[in-house]
């Protein structure tokens, strides 16, 4: 399985500077609010998502904001989104809950995720702060190097707000 220094060659090789930060272990929101402070803007958090035909969606959205799963599923024809188990997001993704990532679909080699729809205001910031497959650090990546390495592991991803589906991009 990928590591996160084949993350750190991926960037690289494609000319994109990350940083890294390291902290203590952020294993629920409650945690990851406590250190958002020592990070820049662009705070990030991920959910993988079961549609009710069993598709799975990995979406990464602003870290302050309540995603609307209902409308989402909506909007992207899907029948109502539920919480992907841990399981699935350890045998899809090779990371657990509070770990996940959109860095992870380097792990997704079998391509079993979906869609990943990403937050199109989140994409407007300098940079997105996300987790490089453990929850003791963050990764600060250019937005347009989460899209280039979104469509190099996946293809490429549906940007839409994710707190109001319903507006669109």
């Amino acid at each position: 399985m990928p590591s996160e220094d084949d993350l750190h060659r991926w960037f690289s090789s494609h000319g994109f500077a990350i940083e890294q930060r390291e902290h203590p272990a952020t294993p629920t929101v409650a945690d990851a609010k406590r250190i958002k402070v020592e990070l820049p803007p662009g705070h990030s958090k991920s959910l993988l998502v079961e549609g009710k035909g069993g598709d799975l969606t990995l979406i990464c959205a602003r870290g302050e904001i309540r995603a609307d799963l209902k409308a989402l599923s909506t909007t992207l024809g899907t029948r109502r989104f539920s919480f992907a188990g841990e399981e699935t997001m350890v045998e899809t993704l090779g990371v657990r809950p509070g770990s996940l990532t959109p860095l992870a679909l380097i792990n997704d080699t079998g391509r079993k995720i979906a869609r990943v729809v990403l937050d199109a205001p989140l994409m407007k910031e300098a940079a997105i702060w996300c987790h490089p497959l453990r929850n003791t650090a963050s990764v600060g990546v250019p937005p347009e190097a989460i899209i280039a390495f979104i469509t190099d592991h996946h293809g490429a991803p549906v940007l839409i707000d994710v707190a109001a589906p319903e507006n669109g991009a």
